[in-house]
């Protein structure tokens, strides 16, 4: 409430203050609006105020959840006093002044306060009223005579559908009807008007005249180019469904009924309604006849009613999608593909395209020469009737509804989807034949706007009111105005709309202006393209291109159309297209020119001989060239005479010359080419003779002309080979071949220069040549060992142990040996020496058996038994390693058990088994869970079971009920990631002991019915619990009894009333327990039950078999009941099933899984069919029992059930 003190107090319902706010002003105006609270948008969020008609209060609802402090919203005081404000869309508000003005603010944190639309809507008396449609989110604002409309999606006002109040009726309040196709206006003086302001999209169009559905039977008349000034507006007798015009007449059709009007006689109605029998879908009228699409079949009569009316198609089925109608042109497509034109007065068909699919939709322009059209799969196509064609649109929007021809340019036209108009270009001649091309960015569609033509850069759109208003097309929104109008970047953006839309001369003229080598550069590109010689060649000489300009100079007059398009495919670098159009052009030499400065010789050799033999020299010398290249060298000499017969000169006779040098070496003429070759002067020349020559073994001769070649490796190579050491040492600072520095090294050793050899050694690579010298003629072992145990390599680890073997170093040449392969002699030298540990590190896994074996003897009379059984097990004597491993302790016991697994021999784990039975010769039984491996490794699950199973019986007698439940899981656990199903012996006692565990969690949470259920289930195997028969009865009858479970407390109370069992109750409970049974109560508490994963049938939640299709079904891990289909899940650690609703209450208070003890907060629970999980598991039992037989064969065979 807002209260005469300037006070904001909000109250419950109830009536208990929430808060109070003061403000500064009067207030007036309350609303409630929603406002996101912590990303979750609530209602009732925001409270808002008018204040002092200056500004407005914003207060949050809850203070807890905002701030308790208003904010105030303040306006310009230009505005004048707040009039009405109201809330709309995503938490903006919408303000009317006194002033006239209206105002749009946001009121999120990020923009609050900031005004995104203002505007003065009334000039003359200020905004007496304004009301909000949500459902059209529109605002209406009133003056005194006048009424404004603001659309509010997009934020801007629409002059368009300004209403004025007739005479002197002055507007006090206007209001919306529901749907917002009224709006009512109420007077000072008492008059009421209701505006229609919303009414069915129709229209129609010929030439430049639209004709629209003004009000709900009231047709308009306007044309294009002054759409507010109507050329006539008449009333219908109907409420109309659909419009078609022609250049004469107007018809309207409700249903099947066509009424048709004269334009003449200012709509007066042509005769009587036309009747269609069928549903009519569309109309189309040119001077003379109207068409009309009734049932799939265009049916056109003439409209003055004379001659038989035709339908099209004559036969066929009736599947026509679409018609229109250019001048006399009739156009219709169908669902199989056809696109069909007649030609009217003689109603022959002249076009009959077929596509490959069926058609939807048409549109043609104005004059029919081209037709859009949409198949069924949704892609757009330009038709052109002169030849024929059918061109794909690219970039085509798909879920486009409406395509319109530009009634001023035939190539032109924009497609509209649901938010978007996309213009499109079809330029029929380019170099590339006909394209189409997506024009510039789409242009958005305002709410509510129905396009309906095309005028240059307009599109005219009717709007919900019935008006018309124009939309400017981004493609075109530049192209408007003087050509230097506008800054750079916008006479930047108006040349390339130009160039897109092929206006090439507009866009030369702004490039001019612009004067930017760039923009030359692209007006260029764009005349070439349309061939416009003329204006490329402008464009290109003001970038600078000289070359072009020359080349487009002799084509300035060119008319052939196919020399143009060749010339322009060459600048953009596809000759083939290039030779193809100059073939077929009035010059075809001009695609031997292209070959030629292409350098493709073949081509040019073959287009020569029949365009033009004399330049058949010039291309004999290229043409050679080619063929020497290839290795044709008798065709390259004949090549080389043949041009140098044409009478060739300057540079072009001296490669032909070098050419025939060459030809002649190689074809064996060998002193006329040499001579060629030394008196050329050319280092190329004397390269490719060298390598000839020395191919030919003419030594002395190659390396000269090496050298003048430049090439000194050849050189020096040549030289070291004919011992040339003086002239070779002089090059070899500038030569980096390893090869060459090893043949100077081992030069230099034959003369003693040993530094000298070790430098180019080292250059080259060679490490045994570097051992060597370090160890026997520099005197440097320890470089030397260094560089072979760094590089490992057998000829250098030979040397290296044959030097430490010479000083005594016996360690080290073992190792060195080893690493030259020469095991042999080094296992002689550690046992002759003494350092077998030496050779057991070199040899690492890579020793012989008769070697390890040697080192596991060394190793077993240290008494090192482990080293010593794992080098007796590498050399296969399997025996002594399981002796020695049996002898090592705890560590050895892992190590034989997989020493027995490995091996698989049944009499190596016959005796690790004796021994760790404490069968052989210590007669110490081991840790039983040796042998629960030892049965595992070995594949032996039913013996793997028995001994766990053995295991958890002995710990259940000393009472040790969770070691032996975890003993029981592993060993599930364990079988089934072998592939096995467990025992049902073992996944029994594991129920049980799981059941018994989960008994005082259940009871800890509250839920006594479980922790009942779950002992009962213990007590009914009660002699499993030996040691705690007395205290487990005990329990269940006091839960039971807690539970209502009356009946089974008392069964179990008499139980405990035998007298082996009565002393031992515990005395806080004895009296407790006597008295369930003295007062005896047969009440029982229902069992839940739940459905069955398999079939689906009713089963008590505690049963683990469906008594319907007797399925075992497994125990849920948390609650011991089974699981469900819907409700099902797996521990992520342990793998048993749950029920996911039970498991992820755990997950939410922190606990961990009841099985394994995982934590389960930071895991994913993963949903489970449980009906998967029967099955597998039943798939698991019957594969486990058909083995079975075979099992108990081998356990009969064997005594310890080994293979």
């Amino acid at each position: 409430m807002g209260g005469e003190d300037k006070q904001i107090t909000l109250s419950k319902e109830n009536g208990d203050g929430i808060h109070a706010i003061a403000t500064r002003g009067d207030l007036a105006q309350p609303e409630f609006a929603s406002h996101k609270v912590n990303g979750v948008r609530q209602p009732n969020a925001t409270l808002s105020f008018c204040m002092s008609k200056k500004a407005i209060i914003l207060c949050d609802t809850d203070p807890s959840h905002g701030s308790a402090t208003p904010v105030e919203l303040s306006f310009q005081t230009r505005y004048g006093d707040i009039v009405k404000y109201g809330w709309f869309g995503n938490e903006y508000i919408c303000a009317s002044f006194s002033g006239g003005f209206f105002v749009i603010v946001g009121t999120h944190n990020e923009e609050r306060g900031e005004e995104r639309y203002s505007k003065q809507l009334i000039t003359d008396s200020g905004i007496v009223d304004m009301a909000i449609c949500k459902s059209m989110q529109r605002a209406a604002v009133a003056g005194s005579s006048t009424i404004k409309f603001v659309d509010l999606a997009d934020m801007h006002d629409i002059p368009s559908e300004t209403i004025s109040i007739p005479g002197v009726s002055r507007a006090q309040t206007i209001e919306w009807s529901m749907d917002g196709s009224v709006l009512s206006v109420a007077c000072k003086g008492g008059e009421v008007f209701h505006y229609l302001v919303k009414v069915p999209v129709l229209h129609a169009v010929w030439g430049s005249n639209i004709a629209t559905l003004a009000s709900l039977r009231e047709i308009c008349i306007a044309d294009a180019g002054k759409i507010d000034q109507p050329l006539l507006q008449f009333t219908l007798g109907m409420e109309p469904s659909l419009v078609g015009m022609g250049p004469l007449h107007i018809a309207v059709a409700q249903n099947s009924v066509v009424h048709i009007h004269s334009l003449k006689k200012r709509g007066g109605q042509l005769g009587a309604p036309k009747e269609y029998v069928g549903s009519l879908q569309a109309l189309a009228l040119n001077k003379t006849r109207i068409a009309a699409l009734v049932d799939s079949r265009v049916t056109v009569e003439r409209i003055d009613g004379e001659g038989e009316a035709m339908v099209y198609p004559e036969r066929g089925d009736k599947s026509v999608t679409s018609m229109c109608i250019a001048d006399e042109f009739l156009i219709f497509s169908d669902l199989k593909g056809a696109l069909s034109i007649v030609y009217l007065p003689t109603q022959a068909l002249i076009t009959d395209f077929r596509h490959s699919c069926g058609i939807t939709y048409i549109c043609c322009n104005r004059s029919g020469s081209r037709v859009l059209f949409i198949d069924e799969t949704g892609e757009g196509f330009i038709f052109t009737p002169v030849d024929d064609s059918a061109h794909p649109i690219p970039d085509w929007p798909h879920g486009s509804r409406t395509a319109i021809w530009d009634a001023h340019d035939d190539d032109t036209l924009v497609v509209c989807d649901k938010d978007q108009c996309h213009t499109f270009a079809f330029h029929s001649s380019t170099v590339d034949g006909a394209i189409v091309k997506k024009v510039g960015h789409s242009t958005k569609k305002p709410s509510g706007f129905e396009p309906i033509f095309l005028n240059h850069s307009q599109l005219v759109c009717q709007t919900r009111g019935g008006s018309l208003t124009r939309v400017k097309l981004n493609s075109h929104s530049l192209l408007d105005g003087e050509v230097t109008s506008g800054d750079r970047d916008r006479l930047l953006l108006r040349m390339r709309q130009a160039i897109n839309l092929g206006r090439i001369q507009l866009a030369w003229q702004i490039a001019l202006v612009l004067n930017s080598k760039e923009q030359f550069k692209e007006v260029a590109d764009g005349a070439l393209l349309h061939m416009d010689i003329e204006t490329a060649r402008m464009a290109l000489r003001a970038y600078g291109d000289v070359g072009m300009v020359l080349s487009l100079e002799r084509l300035l007059h060119e008319e052939d159309r196919n020399l143009l398009a060749g010339h322009v495919h060459i600048m953009n670098g596809n000759a083939d297209s290039a030779e193809e159009l100059f073939m077929a052009s009035s010059r075809p030499i001009e695609a031997l020119e292209m070959r030629r400065d292409l350098l493709q010789w073949d081509k040019a050799m073959a287009l020569a001989e029949k365009l033009a033999p004399q330049e058949i020299p010039s291309i004999c010398l290229q043409s050679g060239q080619q063929a020497e290249f290839r290795g044709d060298h008798r065709t390259a000499l004949n090549m080389y005479s043949r041009a140098l017969d044409g009478g060739l000169r300057g540079t072009e006779k001296d490669s032909c010359m070098a050419g025939v040098a060459k030809a002649h070496m190689r074809l064996g003429n060998l002193s006329q080419g040499l001579r060629i070759a030394q008196s050329s002067g050319s280092k190329s020349l004397a390269r490719q003779c060298a390598e000839i020559l020395e191919n030919m073994k003419q030594l002395a001769e190659a390396a000269l002309l090496y050298e003048q070649a430049g090439l000194l490796e050849k050189a020096v190579k040549i030289h070291l080979q004919g011992r040339n050491y003086s002239e070779a040492q002089r090059m070899m600072s500038k030569v980096e071949s390893p090869s060459l520095h090893a043949m100077f090294a081992k030069a230099m050793e034959s003369q003693h220069k040993y530094r000298e050899a070790l430098a180019s050694f080292q250059r080259a690579g060679d490490m045994e040549a570097q051992v060597r010298l370090y160890l026997e003629h520099l005197n440097n072992p320890t470089e030397a060992l260094a560089l072979v145990r760094a590089n490992r390599l057998t000829s250098c680890a030979t040397q290296a142990a044959k030097y430490c073997e010479q000083h005594g170093d016996y360690r080290a040449t073992v190792e060195f040996l080893v690493m030259a392969g020469k095991v042999d002699q080094a296992t002689g030298i550690a046992e002759k020496r003494g350092v077998m540990d030496a050779l057991a590190q070199a040899v690492g896994d890579g020793g012989s058996d008769e070697v390890n074996l040697k080192i596991a003897d060394q190793y077993d009379r240290a008494g090192q038994y482990i080293e010593a059984a794992m080098f007796y097990k590498k050399c296969k004597r399997l025996d002594r390693a399981m002796d020695l491993y049996m002898k090592a302790g705890d560590e050895g016991l892992e190590l034989s058990v997989q020493l027995a697994a490995e091996a698989n021999n049944s009499a190596l784990s016959r005796k690790l088994l004796t021994h760790l039975q404490g069968e052989g010769k210590d007669q110490i039984p081991k840790d039983p869970k040796y042998i629960y491996k030892l049965h595992l490794m070995l594949k032996d699950y039913t013996r793997a079971a028995g001994t766990c199973l053995s295991l958890a019986t002995g710990m259940m007698e000393s009472g040790q009920y969770m070691a032996a439940r975890n003993i029981l899981r592993d060993a599930v656990v364990d079988l089934r990631q072998a592939g096995t199903v467990p025992p049902p012996a073992i996944q029994r006692l594991l129920t049980l002991l799981h059941s018994y565990i989960i008994v005082k969690p259940s009871v800890k949470r509250g839920d006594h019915v479980n922790g009942a259920q779950m002992l009962v289930r213990c007590a009914q195997s009660i002699s499993t619990f030996e040691s705690h028969i007395v205290p487990i009865l005990t329990s269940t009858v006091l839960e039971c009894y807690r539970a209502k479970m009356r009946k089974t407390a008392f069964e179990y109370a008499s139980m405990l009333m035998r007298p082996e069992y009565r002393p031992k109750i515990a005395e806080a409970f004895k009296k407790k327990v006597e008295q369930v049974v003295r007062k005896r109560d047969n009440s029982e508490l229902e069992q839940s039950a739940s459905p069955c994963p398999m079939c689906g049938h009713p089963v008590f939640d505690t049963q683990l078999q469906c008594p319907s299709c007797n399925s075992s079904l497994p125990f849920c891990i948390v609650s011991g009941y089974h699981i469900v289909g819907s409700d099902c899940t797996q521990c992520p650690g342990c793998k048993f099933p749950a029920r996911l609703s039970l498991m992820q209450q755990l997950q939410a208070n922190g606990e961990n899984c009841p099985m394994c003890s995982i934590n389960l907060k930071p895991v994913h629970l993963p949903q489970v069919n449980a009906a998967d999980l029967v099955k597998a598991e039943s798939a698991s039992q019957a594969a486990s029992d058909a083995t079975a037989e075979e099992e108990q064969k081998q356990a009969a065979a064997d005594d310890f059930g080994f293979a």
